[in-house]
């Protein structure tokens, strides 16, 4: 048997609010802003970060080394690039806690930032025109919770229906904007965690899978089979109690799905590490923001914490 896989923990998040694209603000300053916000929250300085994992999709190689240099320091430590489409930043997240449960290092960044051009991307996937609908209609929904968020906006499903036609049956409610921003977080070990007295904010990761794409992806020629950012710190957020109106009552688990076509998906379980030591005063208890009918995600956390329960 090998060695024992280190625990591995978040102790430090932050993002910047996503916008659109603009030429005013280039990508070292978003990755600056995020960065040195996760460090503030970790309550550590740059020089404890021994490596770096940067994902970027539309840059310039090496984009990793000019935002950190510029954003935090030149201290001389490994930086790696990552591109996996949309789920680069989870990606890097993957990378990190690899770094840090192998034992090759005790605090890693994890950096992902994006600068886009504005108007449309080229390609999409066709499915049932209803889907498309509720699926814009909830993230509308949710995102007036989020001052993180391009769009704060509510629309009823008529109004997203309904709403200016931009291709074929989509409107330009139902597509997804490009955006610039930025999100860091910073993953330690165990040790790490108690010589800097960080319990009270550690969330654990508890479970991390990253898959490619197999021959059947292709062969049957099917688009469920090709389709399956800054969620890291929405859900450190959640998870300590501190994600305001969109707070979830009491949330114990976290769950992150990211996919990127062509193609990768990372799905993340996370709680908090030293629940003993979070100070009650410190979380957050609000009413459900979201309790619709049509959204049906709590199923399949009381399903994740069933199988949790039987280990």
């Amino acid at each position: 048997m090998g060695p024992a896989q280190r625990k591995v923990y978040v102790v430090g998040v932050g993002m910047t609010k996503f916008l659109k694209p603009r030429d005013a603000v280039d990508y070292p300053d978003m990755a600056k802003e995020a960065g040195q916000k996760a460090l503030a929250d970790a309550q550590i300085p740059y020089s404890l970060v021994e490596q770096a994992c940067v994902g970027y999709v539309y840059g310039d190689s090496t984009c990793g080394q000019r935002a950190i240099y510029h954003s935090l320091g030149l201290t001389g430590i490994p930086i790696m690039n990552v591109n996996n489409n949309c789920s680069t930043g989870s990606t890097a997240l993957f990378m990190a806690r690899q770094l840090v449960q192998g034992g090759l290092a005790d605090c890693v960044l994890a950096l992902g930032f994006e600068k886009m051009e504005r108007g449309s991307l080229k390609s999409m996937v066709r499915t049932q025109l209803e889907h498309f609908a509720k699926i814009a209609w909830k993230n509308h929904k949710h995102s007036t919770n989020n001052p993180f968020s391009q769009f704060q906006e509510e629309y009823s499903l008529d109004q997203v229906k309904n709403s200016r036609k931009v291709f074929n049956y989509l409107t330009v409610l139902q597509c997804c904007p490009t955006s610039d921003g930025a999100a860091a977080a910073i993953l330690v070990s165990e040790d790490f965690v108690k010589k800097h007295g960080l319990q009270h904010q550690a969330v654990e990761i508890v479970a991390q899978e990253m898959v490619t794409d197999t021959s059947s992806t292709f062969n049957e020629e099917s688009c469920i089979k090709a389709v399956s950012l800054a969620q890291c710190a929405e859900l450190c957020w959640q998870l300590r109690g501190q994600a305001g109106k969109r707070q979830v009552p009491g949330a114990q688990l976290a769950l992150q799905h990211n996919i990127g076509l062509g193609g990768a998906v990372v799905v993340t379980l996370y709680k908090m590490g030293f629940p003993d030591a979070t100070a009650s005063s410190s979380r957050i208890q609000l009413n459900p923001t979201s309790a619709e009918d049509g959204f049906k995600a709590q199923y399949v956390f009381k399903e994740i914490e069933k199988k949790l329960e039987e280990v």
